[in-house]
């Protein structure tokens, strides 16, 4: 069989077919292998990059947490020490957090603990509180209302902030009435000034009636008792018009050894002629001894009037027989005057303001509160001490004065009815 050139050129081609197959093969072959080798190495620098960033995250993450834990401490050792109580209730009203300062107030006034911010209205964010003690007595307070997100960002509850203001509203009703105080100082120094001449005017007057009144008529003693009288009312008047100038203030050097018993029985019988108490009875008790104690009459007198008309109000708002009792009695080295009264007594909640400047019980028109509160100023100017009580049956007001001399107690009384 011969072989034709044709056939020759036909197997060269197949070869060189195949061979280029092989090339292209290995070629893709090859190019797969380094897309596969360059993947990897991309993968594994993308880890690398992914871990150092998740490393760089999680470090800051832990650094934020940290100073989280920071501020956290810090605001919880604020709150804790803040003298203000802060608490967070939910809408439940669940207490959530409370501080100590919170469970001081709450122990000053249980009635906080069952406040709710509803009660006063919602809508405000500052609100008065006026609540009372366990004692009954009020208690002023400021609370702001704030809400407080929980980690959805969801309103979770209130913030309570409360502060006891009862002292500095106290304190600024003080300042009123000593602004008030000093109102009436310059009132009664100028009502002292226009009163003095009238004074005069009547002691001169009195003093020419009673020569002339003996000059034509000769001495009559019951003449001489009356204009007696009249001066002695004309210079007890000047001597209150005198004090009006210091406004009840009197100096150490002014006082003096005083009969309590008998400026006490003066007092009281002057009282009885110029308030008509027919009505009322009016019993004095005295020591058989005297009762000597350092002081002023004219302050005493004072003192005791105040005492006397406070009582004589209180006996006649009841419906029964009103019964006064003035007792003067020595306990250790002290002289106890007492006025005590059948009244109704007074309202414990109010029993620790009676001597407050301006603070009064009596209807408008009838009293501007100063009575108690001169007498205790006049009282601890003479060295002595004011107290009022409750006593079996109505208020008891008590006169402290140390005794001139040491006394010593004596039993036996002499008592003096109406």
């Amino acid at each position: 069989m011969g072989f034709f050139p044709w056939q020759m050129v036909h197997s060269v081609s197949i070869l060189e077919r195949i061979t280029i197959d092989l090339v292209l093969l290995i070629s893709m072959s090859l190019i797969g292998t380094l897309f596969l080798i360059r993947q990897s190495l991309v993968t594994r620098q993308t880890r690398k990059t992914l871990e150092a960033t998740v490393a760089l995250r999680t470090r800051e993450l832990e650094a934020a947490r940290e100073e989280l834990a920071r501020s956290h401490a810090s605001l919880r050792s604020l709150t804790d020490k803040a003298p203000i109580g802060i608490a967070a209730r939910s809408p439940a009203g669940v207490l959530e957090y409370a501080n100590s300062h919170w469970e001081t107030l709450i122990s000053l006034c249980p009635n906080l603990a069952n406040w709710a911010p509803e009660d006063t209205g919602a809508e405000d964010y500052l609100k008065d509180l006026y609540l009372t003690d366990e004692t009954g007595a009020p208690r002023h307070f400021y609370a702001v209302i704030a809400d407080y997100l929980d980690m959805q960002g969801n309103t979770g509850g209130v913030w309570i902030i409360v502060t006891d203001v009862t002292e500095r509203k106290l304190a600024e009703t003080q300042l009123s009435n000593l602004a008030k105080l000093a109102s009436l100082g310059e009132m009664s120094t100028g009502l002292a000034h226009e009163l003095n001449q009238p004074l005069q005017g009547i002691r001169l007057v009195a003093a020419n009636l009673k020569r002339l009144t003996a000059e034509i008529h000769g001495a009559q003693p019951a003449v001489a008792q009356k204009f007696q009288r009249l001066d002695d009312l004309v210079e007890r008047a000047g001597n209150l018009v005198a004090r009006m100038r210091s406004f009840g203030r009197i100096q150490k050097g002014d006082l003096a050894p005083v009969d309590l018993g008998h400026c006490l029985q003066q007092t009281v019988e002057s009282f009885k002629k110029h308030h008509f108490t027919d009505d009322v009875s009016i019993r004095i008790e005295l020591p058989d001894q005297p009762a000597v104690a350092l002081g002023e009459p004219q302050m005493i007198d004072q003192i005791v009037v105040s005492g006397l008309s406070n009582a004589l109000d209180a006996v006649r708002s009841t419906q029964r027989p009103g019964e006064i009792t003035v007792a003067l009695h020595p306990e250790q080295e002290l002289w106890l005057l007492q006025i005590s009264d059948n009244g109704p007594g007074i309202a414990p909640d109010l029993i620790d303001r009676v001597m407050e400047p301006f603070f009064t019980t009596k209807p408008v028109n009838e009293g501007v509160g100063l009575g108690l509160s001169l007498s205790n100023g006049l009282a601890t100017s003479m060295g002595a001490q004011l107290g009022i009580a409750n006593g079996e049956q109505g208020a008891v007001l008590t006169l402290q004065f140390p005794s001139w001399e040491p006394v010593a107690w004596n039993p036996k009384m002499s008592a003096t009815s109406n």
